[in-house]
């Protein structure tokens, strides 16, 4: 998806866990919201750099972070432990459970370092809360992409079978893009509206959280018409740009 669509979508998300938080930690749930931002971009390391407008560097900015960062770090692995030669630009590596995993790692490692630096308990869980978000906005980026044509490779470069849908971005036609927002809208803003009208504990209310993210995702993947196919050539999947 476009970032902007990728960035839109799992804020929407992200403001289910973000509420049950904020009751008794603001500072956690606002720091959940901006790990799941970044994690929704972080993925898209084939992204364009914008040359006309500062505020679209940010995302790209983000994204090449994390491939300095994580990618090299994934090629060692897969080349010393698999025997397997990876391309760095290749967007199939960020597109996959492998990759989310690693990123993930390497993202906990880091807070986790600043929690040493700083041992207190606020550090500790301002540190797993954004963590955690940034861990959530890949899973969800992940099943925002696999809803497109171009899809995602879950086990790359172990496999090169793709999960894909039949949406496309930039179909201006295709309706669903804007129906999953009205979703999210809707099934978000309705299940913490009642939370806070009825002023339920946030501890007696988190399965119920999980269960309402699990009914976003799940429609969204519904309507998108989800099938698996072969491998598909790295050219096809990793276009000169990709759309801010």
């Amino acid at each position: 998806m476009i970032t902007r669509h990728h960035v839109a979508l799992t804020l929407l998300c992200s403001m289910i866990p973000a509420g049950i938080i904020f009751s008794f930690d603001p500072v956690t749930s606002v720091l959940v919201v901006i790990g799941t931002a970044i994690g929704a971009i972080i993925p898209d390391i084939h992204m364009h750099r914008s040359k006309s407008s500062r505020i679209r560097r940010i995302p790209w900015a983000i994204a090449q972070t994390g491939r300095v960062l994580c990618i090299p770090l994934m090629q060692a692995l897969y080349r010393s432990i698999f025997g397997i030669d990876t391309d760095p630009l290749d967007k199939r590596m960020t597109h996959s459970l492998p990759g989310i995993l690693i990123y993930s790692l390497v993202f906990a490692l880091g807070t986790g370092g600043l929690v040493l630096l700083f041992p207190s308990p606020i550090p500790l869980i301002a540190a797993i809360g954004f963590t955690g978000g940034i861990m959530m906005g890949m899973v969800l980026h992940l099943a925002e992409d696999m809803c497109t044509k171009k899809g995602i490779f879950p086990a790359f470069p172990f496999s090169e079978r793709c999960v894909a849908g039949s949406i496309r971005p930039c179909n201006t036609e295709d309706p669903r893009i804007t129906e999953f927002h009205i979703l999210y809208i809707t099934i978000a803003g309705g299940f913490l509206s009642i939370m806070f009208m009825m002023g339920v504990p946030a501890t007696d209310i988190v399965p119920e959280g999980i269960a309402v993210m699990a009914l976003c995702v799940g429609s969204m993947i519904c309507m998108s018409d989800i099938h698996v196919r072969e491998n598909i050539s790295p050219q096809a999947y990793n276009p000169d740009k990709v759309m801010v």
